[in-house]
């Protein structure tokens, strides 16, 4: 007997990058403009997404360094109110990646974001996925898929 997919492919022309959520995520939104999308899990009994998966990706100056991604990271991670969990440079789709783990509290709920920047040449890619940390345990392996399934399409 077949086994039943866990998982569905996303893809999106105005990011430019393409990765794989669990059944449930749906596109929440997506702009052309920002080069953002916006994946979302079912919602709660009140109506809001348990968990979001945001995939953006940034055009940069060309010649701009070639480890910017790493700079957006470190950006990202000493903002106020945010904790390091962990963090860890890896490869994705073939190229420098840094995987990091933030601890936030927003609105009096205290939230875990799994975020991921990748670059090639003068384009940043991000996926940054967000859900309360009282259902990090349900979450933090499907935002690892996301991420190590994520490719990312160069062609202009």
């Amino acid at each position: 007997m077949s086994r039943l997919p866990e998982h569905i492919h996303w893809f999106s022309w105005n990011t430019r990058i393409s990765l794989e959520l669990p059944i449930g995520f749906e596109e929440e939104q997506e702009d052309a403009e920002s080069a953002t999308a916006i994946y979302a899990d079912d919602p709660d009994d009140d109506g809001n997404p348990i968990a979001r998966v945001m995939a953006r990706t940034v055009a940069l100056p060309t010649g701009a360094p070639d480890d910017s991604f790493r700079r957006l990271a470190h950006e990202a991670a000493s903002m106020d109110g945010h904790t390091v969990i962990a963090s860890h440079e890896l490869e994705i789709d073939g190229m420098p990646a840094v995987r990091q783990l933030l601890r936030q509290y927003y609105e009096e709920s205290e939230v875990i974001r799994h975020e991921t920047y990748a670059q090639a040449a003068n384009l940043v890619f991000t996926i940054i996925a967000l859900t309360s940390a009282d259902r990090q345990d349900d979450y933090l392996s499907a935002f690892d898929h996301a991420a190590d399934t994520a490719r990312f399409i160069l062609l202009p």
